[in-house]
């Protein structure tokens, strides 16, 4: 696993070449059901975007936004699960201000998991809120067969006190 500064505009190029993507296939009526991506707290300050699916994806593009004002983006790993590929990378740490687009593919062609986590993020509290929402958004997927899929937003209420 290696990790690199991406600006978040390069992204979808860099996953389309790794992944080899025809992106002129419409796949939404043949992938059913579609995989589904959720934040789900996996410790202290530290919360988890899982993937469940049919099938192993080839590559994921999401847009993570929050509060700043409230939020502070302290960390970004590969889940236990996605240790294993050799592309999880984000855009820089120090400069998230409210967002942080997140990527996860391999190169050598081996898949996602099709359940479990591909990334962790870690958080710490500013200001003095009680709770913030984290949110996924513009979620670009690359299927098995290398067609692009568009996923669903998906937010999580995080409990700061």
């Amino acid at each position: 696993m290696r990790a690199s500064d991406v600006r978040p505009a390069f992204l979808p190029l860099a996953l389309a070449l790794a992944a080899g993507c025809d992106r002129s296939l419409p796949v939404e009526e043949r992938l059913a059901p579609p995989p589904v991506l959720e934040l789900v707290r996996a410790g202290a300050g530290t919360l988890e975007l899982r993937v469940s699916g049919p099938a192993g994806l080839r590559a994921l593009q999401v847009r993570v936004t929050y509060a700043p004002a409230e939020l502070r983006l302290t960390a970004f790993e590969a889940a236990p699960e996605a240790a294993r590929l050799d592309r999880v990378f984000s855009g820089r740490l120090d400069r998230a201000e409210g967002s942080l687009t997140v990527a996860v593919t391999d190169t050598r062609r081996v898949l996602l998991p099709a359940r479990g986590g591909l990334v962790r993020l870690g958080f710490e509290p500013r200001g003095g809120a009680d709770r913030s929402t984290v949110r996924l958004e513009d979620a670009l997927a690359v299927t098995a067969t290398g067609e692009p899929l568009r996923l669903p937003d998906a937010a999580l209420e995080v409990r700061l006190k």
